[in-house]
């Protein structure tokens, strides 16, 4: 497309290169124009002006080196992140990468929730990609499916009656983040516990603290897929090579 004053405006992420452009639909934080990909561009932005990245310079180098390895060199890299990145719980995320782990590491989580916080104002909730979870104000939930929610969109709980949910994200443009009221029957179709999500589903995602599972794995153990699930780290000190 063309705007005044431009012959080419080139949008992708120099923070994922090789990456596949999955974004499905959702708010993309990739530090073009101010965090969301645009088409207009009312400003001009400095592309990597503010690219919090550049601040660690730990987790920066490793994804830069592991982007120029070779794919035979992969498991130093593994051993040598494992050593770098050694946060500990709780994480905001598990990065797995086969949907029944997923669904595994969240059921355990919430089993073991409900048993620690029994007095804990919560509702259990029916949800038909894990069975039931119980739900309580700050839990974090990702969306499956678009409706009332925003597949692939981030939120959190902030009241039980009526269900709402505040997205993580500050949409573009916007001052607060949007709060949306759900039905619990559209809850259960549309949502998920986040505790862990499949690498295929995690591109363009952020979070403070993420942890990277499943290296022993072959498929986890391609260099464009691990590159980009250290990216989801925010800093080095909150990411764990487990």
């Amino acid at each position: 497309f063309q705007l005044p004053e431009f012959n080419w405006v080139l949008c992708g992420d120099p923070s994922q290169p090789e990456s596949q452009g999955a974004w499905r639909g959702k708010v993309a934080k990739n530090n073009l124009a101010n965090g969301r990909f645009s088409s207009f561009l009312p400003e001009a932005y400095v592309v990597l002006e503010n690219d919090f990245r550049s601040l660690y310079p730990i987790l920066w180098d490793f994804r830069a080196r592991l982007r120029q390895a070779m794919e035979e060199q992969i498991p130093v890299f593994i051993e040598e992140g494992r050593k770098l990145f050694t946060a500990r719980a709780p994480f905001d995320t598990c990065i797995v990468l086969s949907h029944a782990k997923r669904l595994k590491i969240c059921k355990e989580t919430d089993r073991t929730w409900r048993q620690e916080n029994p007095h804990v104002s919560h509702r259990i909730v029916r949800c038909e990609d894990l069975g039931s979870f119980a739900l309580y104000v700050g839990l974090s939930l990702k969306a499956l499916h678009s409706g009332t929610l925003t597949k692939g969109m981030w939120y959190k709980c902030v009241c039980l009656e009526p269900i709402e949910l505040e997205e993580e994200t500050l949409r573009w443009g916007e001052e607060k983040k949007r709060i949306v009221t759900i039905s619990e029957e559209a809850l259960a179709r549309e949502a998920t516990l986040s505790c862990a999500v499949t690498a295929a589903s995690v591109q363009g995602d952020e979070k403070d603290r993420v942890c990277i599972a499943d290296l022993d794995n072959p498929h986890m153990r391609k260099k464009d897929i691990l590159e980009m699930c250290a990216g989801r780290a925010r800093t080095a000190a909150n990411l764990r090579f487990l």
